[in-house]
């Protein structure tokens, strides 16, 4: 049995603060950011809620089962990110960087999952299975002229 938590100040994109009250499941780290993952009471979905747009928090003496079947990083294993899609498929995510910068992403891997393809005096050429995340787009978008996504084609620009 766990607390469950409301947290009276939760932003939303478009609106003001807003109540909500959830279950919490764990918390993740992504950039030096902390999430809040739980189950929402109201729909019983998972959502993430960033720790630092928390205005307020009250712990109530109401309690849940923790689901059993539940595990934090099997949750995350496919995703890129603090986001996490709900229904979609980890696509292969083939990347191709100059040399100097595939040294960074070779002794600093983008995911758990990343493979790499080709290593030679060209390019540094890698593999990733995860879900296509704004947080991944966000990524590439910081590597600049540096990487050149192959696959999935026009699917990492926007």
């Amino acid at each position: 049995m766990a607390n469950r938590i409301t947290i009276p100040g939760c932003w939303r994109r478009s609106a003001g603060p807003t109540a909500r009250t959830v279950h919490p499941l764990g918390m993740k780290e992504f950039r030096g950011q902390w999430y809040l993952v739980a189950r929402s009471v109201s729909d019983r979905k998972i959502k993430v809620f960033g720790v630092d747009r928390i205005s307020s928090l009250e712990v109530t003496t109401k309690t849940f089962t923790y689901p059993e079947d539940f595990k934090l990083a099997d949750y995350y294993k496919d995703a890129f990110g603090a986001a996490r899609p709900d229904n979609q498929e980890p696509e292969e995510v083939i990347l191709s960087f100059q040399p100097f910068q595939g040294k960074y992403i070779k002794t600093f891997p983008m995911h758990h999952s990343q493979r790499i393809l080709a290593d030679t005096a060209e390019e540094v050429r890698i593999s990733l299975r995860v879900m296509i995340t704004y947080d991944l787009k966000m990524e590439l978008r910081m590597y600049g002229d540096t990487v050149q996504v192959i696959r999935p084609e026009g699917q990492l620009g926007g």
